[in-house]
């Protein structure tokens, strides 16, 4: 009784017929569970709609990620899913929203090598701890501006055992005019462009908004960036790797409920910007994110040897003095 109580009263809040329907077909046990979690998980991300149409939209959405998810971790699959802050989202809303690399036109027909390479040796900079703290783009699609970012944080520490904390704000609102979009987009090289010429704040000068802006004039106290070399095929990526961390493109479309294990699950149309930090002895990459924490094992993802997502596509690291 007090189960159908509880199902009938957020049925009636969402005042959704349509919905009804749907969610009849299940039990009532389940239809609780579901009810249930994802009161936790409105609590949990902060989540808040506009009217209650939208809020019964959202939660159908929500639903059905749900049980997809189960359905998905219920096979013998090399990696595991979980609900996280992207459960209210269509696959359009996702990918709109956060596959955003813009790649220039030179590299758009580059050749998809599947070569076999050799390991030198397993390399994890998050182990040897060069790696800072995992940070969240928000609904910008400003990956491009945290692959950048990020590997030069990583690097930096690496070759000159400084630890810094740049501004994506910075290349967002700043870099257009080297041919990225800010929140809409852009490419991690092009973003190199721009710290070439004008340097880069940090930080706490430049706070991250998570939104487009004005540039702003402010000290921009990072010049180390001299140059870059660009990199393709997973042989020249992985031996690079061994001596710093490197930006790279990848196909994330798969990528949204990822939690744990081996991913191979993607093709190859790069459209997001990440930072490889890492190889193990089989092979296996290791991948910074930019999605949070939350996000995949503790904001990390790994994924099968080889071109995998199209990550030997094409790399790039900078050369710092």
């Amino acid at each position: 009784m007090e189960k159908s109580l509880l199902i009938a009263g957020f049925l009636s809040l969402l005042s959704a017929c349509i919905y009804f329907q749907k969610i009849n077909e299940l039990s009532d046990e389940y239809q609780l569970k579901i009810i249930i979690k994802y009161q936790e998980w409105q609590q949990k991300y902060n989540k808040r709609y506009l009217n209650q149409n939208e809020q019964m939209y959202r939660f159908s959405i929500y639903q059905q990620n749900i049980i997809k998810i189960e359905n998905f971790n219920s096979q013998n699959n090399s990696y595991k899913q979980k609900i996280n802050k992207f459960g209210d989202l269509t696959d359009q809303e996702f990918y709109t929203k956060y596959l955003t690399l813009q790649m220039p036109q030179r590299l758009q027909n580059i050749p998809r090598n599947e070569e076999s390479f050799v390991v030198q040796n397993a390399i994890d900079w998050v182990e040897k701890g060069k790696v800072p703290a995992i940070k969240d783009q928000g609904d910008c699609g400003s990956c491009w501006a945290f692959s950048a970012v990020g590997a030069l944080e990583i690097n930096t520490h690496i070759q000159f055992n400084e630890i810094t904390d740049l501004s994506e704000q910075d290349l967002v609102d700043c870099a257009g005019p080297y041919g990225n979009a800010g929140c809409d987009g852009g490419w991690m090289e092009s973003a190199l462009d721009y710290i070439i010429d004008k340097g880069i704040a940090e930080t706490n000068i430049y706070p991250y908004t998570g939104q487009d802006g004005i540039c702003k004039t402010v000290i921009r106290r990072f010049k180390r960036v001299i140059g870059y070399v660009d990199l393709e095929g997973c042989q020249n990526i992985s031996d690079a790797l061994q001596q710093q961390s490197i930006s790279v493109g990848v196909d994330a479309t798969n990528w949204r409920f990822y939690s744990s294990g081996v991913f191979s699950d993607c093709k190859k149309y790069l459209n997001h910007g990440v930072v490889l930090v890492g190889i193990n002895k089989n092979g296996i990459w290791k991948i910074r994110n930019s999605w949070g924490q939350d996000w995949g094992e503790q904001g990390y993802i790994n994924l099968a040897s080889g071109d995998t997502c199209g990550v030997c596509l094409t790399g790039s690291y900078a050369i710092l003095q």
